[in-house]
């Protein structure tokens, strides 16, 4: 795919301290949900995948960056 907006690549995802014990019952949810009604849980999955990278970069122009320097200045 070739694109402006930067996508996240989901190589970090589970790489934190998360138990599978935890994370299971939500992968069975979605196995379900993809199971039971294909059509729209796939649907869902695909949009909240494309809305994710506009969405991202909207966000990333209302966050305001902070300088290192501009910390360290008194009035």
């Amino acid at each position: 795919m070739v694109s402006t907006l930067r996508y996240s690549s989901f190589k970090t995802v589970g790489a934190g301290n998360r138990s599978t014990i935890k994370i299971l019952p939500l992968v069975a949810a979605v196995g379900m949900l993809i199971w039971l009604f294909s059509r729209y849980a796939l649907i869902a999955i695909v949009a909240a995948y494309v809305l994710h990278g506009p969405l991202m970069r909207l966000a990333s122009l209302f966050h305001v960056r902070r300088t290192a320097d501009a910390g360290s200045e008194r009035p």
